[in-house]
């Protein structure tokens, strides 16, 4: 198979792996209830592309902004899921 070059392109498509990692956000569902969790949460899926570049990270892709988006807005109804990483506190 060869090298992989690292770029923005790579990365997004996945064939470039090594030093390559998706980062989430995990919102407890009690965290949820306080309006500037939710101001954040649409702050971060309104602004990712220019987070990402600030960060120097990878930005999202189109795909991945409208589930972005389609999951945060299932979480504001109270139809989405929101895991629960045992042994930590609810935020």
């Amino acid at each position: 198979a060869g090298c992989v070059k690292p770029s923005t392109e790579t990365v997004q498509d996945g064939t470039y792996k090594p030093l390559s990692r998706p980062l989430f956000i995990y919102p407890s569902a009690r965290s949820l209830t306080r309006p500037e969790v939710v101001a954040f949460l649409e702050f971060y899926a309104a602004n990712a592309d220019d987070i990402a570049t600030q960060a120097l990270f990878v930005p999202l892709t189109a795909g991945q902004k409208a589930k972005l988006r389609q999951q945060l807005d299932a979480l504001k109804q109270g139809t989405g899921p929101v895991p629960e990483r045992s042994g930590t506190q609810p935020g």
